[in-house]
């Protein structure tokens, strides 16, 4: 099946569950939160191609909040969650997948809390990217410089850090006046992504050097 940029992604169909494996594109998942005031959802995971959306709730009873919409065109595969269930039975290697999956989950959410533990400033922000390029994956841009995949908002690093969008802002456009790293002036409509131009100076920056 295909998807349309910001197309929504449903998990339950009428009684119907799905978990989707993602052929290309990339989806965002969000949540709805009562707690957090910066908005009516964060941004909680970023998934692209191989990777499958669905899998925590094939395994669990519990209701979701989440919501998942399309950064770009996608391709994807439906598997009903009944049919995964019924095969996984017969092949333990399904849940050991599956398992694995919810590690790497778990990992990436270590990561997120390490930066939400360090001081305020433009380190936080360097790693916060330097994270996103670990989990999205880049595109190469010739010699060092890259570009992280997908669209990438200076909403979603501070859903990411846990502060507030202009506090990102200001330390986005000093690493940008550093030509560390590039991204499209506010207004002009075009994906909006983010270039890492130096990789190593973000490096340094990251670790307050």
């Amino acid at each position: 099946m295909f998807l349309n940029p910001r197309g929504q992604l449903r998990l339950q169909v009428g009684k119907v569950g799905f978990v989707y494996l993602i052929v290309s594109g990339y989806l965002e998942v969000r949540l709805e939160s009562q707690l957090i005031k910066k908005g009516s959802s964060f941004l909680v995971a970023f998934l692209g191609p191989e990777q499958i959306v669905g899998d925590i709730k094939a395994i669990s009873i519990e209701a979701s909040n989440a919501f998942i919409t399309a950064a770009g065109s996608c391709e994807l595969i439906a598997i009903r969650s009944k049919d995964l269930t019924r095969v996984a039975e017969r092949d333990w290697r399904i849940y050991r997948n599956i398992a694995a999956l919810l590690v790497e989950k778990s990992l990436q959410e270590r990561k997120r809390l390490e930066v939400t533990e360090m001081h305020e400033g433009e380190p936080q922000v360097a790693q916060t990217l330097l994270n996103f390029v670990a989990e999205r994956g880049t595109q190469s841009l010739g010699g060092k410089q890259i570009r992280i995949n997908g669209s990438l908002h200076q909403r979603d690093i501070a859903d990411y850090i846990g502060c507030d969008r202009t506090t990102v802002a200001r330390r986005l456009s000093s690493l940008k006046a550093q030509h560390i790293i590039d991204y499209p002036a506010p207004g002009r409509r075009q994906l909006q992504g983010i270039d890492i131009l130096d990789p190593l100076r973000l490096e340094a920056i990251a670790r307050g050097k």
